[in-house]
């Protein structure tokens, strides 16, 4: 279904959004993004994990039904952003969120 690695050339197109986890434990917060075709993507993004009481930070693929992991992160990864960036090799017939 895909695959992904950490290095890829990026065009810039950037949105912010800002999930405040403090006072908020055992809550979930969602972001989708929009449909997309299958094909080969760059996914990038900063993340912010500081604290004793981080939990995870997940990045799914779904498509139709299914739900993919792309990748985890779990637990405090100091008091800085973190930038991520992948290649995501998504292969569907149809289409496809992150």
């Amino acid at each position: 279904m895909f695959s992904y690695n950490t290095w890829c050339h990026c065009t810039i197109s950037a949105y912010y959004v800002y999930l405040e986890a403090s006072g908020h434990a055992n809550k979930v917060g969602k972001l989708d993004s929009k449909e997309f075709s299958g094909g080969d993507y760059c996914v990038e993004f900063y993340y912010h994990m500081f604290g004793a009481g981080i939990n995870n930070l997940y990045l799914n693929v779904v498509s139709g039904t299914h739900t993919y992991r792309l990748k985890t992160w779990s637990g405090d990864h100091g008091d800085h952003w973190v930038h991520q960036r992948m290649n995501a090799h998504v292969h569907t017939s149809g289409t496809f969120k992150v």
